[in-house]
């Protein structure tokens, strides 16, 4: 999201959205970074699981997951050596 600075006083400034406010709270943290300014609250949220799910695009994530499982190297790499080693030391576990 782009916003403009605004004149404030002696500073310069922007207006957050409403809606991120809520995900911020009264007080942020303001950092400089390399590339910026980062903005966090300064108390961190708890997030649940479905608040992640609920941003998360899940058709993307499994077309990725399937373009991912169906090329040439994760194939390679199942058929490879090291994979079957792995297959083999679980067995050893299993007998306990």
């Amino acid at each position: 999201m782009e916003k403009r600075l605004v004149k404030i006083g002696n500073s310069m400034g922007f207006v957050i959205p409403k809606s991120y406010l809520k995900s911020f709270g009264e007080s942020v943290i303001i950092e400089k970074t390399l590339t910026g300014l980062l903005i966090k609250p300064s108390v961190p949220q708890k997030v649940s699981l479905s608040d992640l799910l609920a941003l998360t695009d899940l058709d993307a994530m499994y077309k990725q997951m399937k373009k991912d499982a169906d090329s040439s190297k994760t194939q390679k790499y199942y058929k490879s050596k090291e994979v079957r080693d792995i297959d083999n030391s679980n067995d050893a576990v299993d007998e306990y």
